[in-house]
């Protein structure tokens, strides 16, 4: 049956649905009458990283430059283990927060980053932009980025995997330092419900 159509069928003979939002950390529930979808959330201490490792040498002290990710997200088990839920069932999807944090070397700061936009990518389609942020305060190792509000990134959770790009603008880089910058990001996810 059309979920559509059962929802309709449902609603008309006095059913409701279920609205839950599901923690990665834990499991909270609310019930809505009026809902059509759960909403589910990363968050707690498992929220979703990419990580950025780059040498000084290869990328220009105070330019603006791409930086991608080393490694790429893939949903599925994250879906499946909030009850069985697939990326085919995503109907919106949103980043909620995301947080740059500065790995290595252990000394450096996020004051190192003069700007930044993150982007995300995957196969097949444009990068979209997400965050970004302009400010970044001496002696701080992390730094929230401000989100880009209501920009849709469903096409890319449902992708087999996601990945991104810093677009940056760094301070003076040594060129025999290895860098490493972590970008944690909380997503959340409007699936179809039950």
């Amino acid at each position: 049956m059309n979920p559509a159509r059962y929802y309709s069928w449902m609603r008309s003979r006095g059913g409701a649905t279920l609205l839950a939002v599901l923690l990665l950390a834990g499991c909270d529930s609310s019930t809505d009458p009026t809902a059509r979808s759960i909403t589910l959330t990363t968050n707690g201490g498992d929220l979703l990283q990419l990580d950025f490792t780059f040498s000084g040498a290869d990328h220009p002290s105070n330019m603006l430059d791409d930086y991608t990710s080393d490694n790429a997200i893939d949903l599925s088990s994250f879906l499946s283990s909030k009850g069985g839920f697939r990326k085919s069932e995503i109907l919106s999807a949103r980043v909620k927060s995301a947080q740059i944090l500065m790995v290595k070397p252990v000394q450096a700061d996020v004051d190192l980053i003069q700007d930044v936009v993150l982007k995300l990518k995957t196969d097949n389609l444009s990068s979209i932009e997400v965050a970004e942020q302009s400010s970044f305060p001496a002696g701080q190792r992390e730094q929230a980025l401000n989100v880009r509000p209501n920009r849709n990134i469903s096409s890319f959770v449902r992708a087999d995997n996601f990945s991104a790009i810093l677009t940056m603008t760094p301070g003076t880089l040594n060129p025999t330092t290895s860098y490493e910058i972590s970008v944690l990001l909380e997503l959340e996810l409007e699936v179809e419900g039950i």
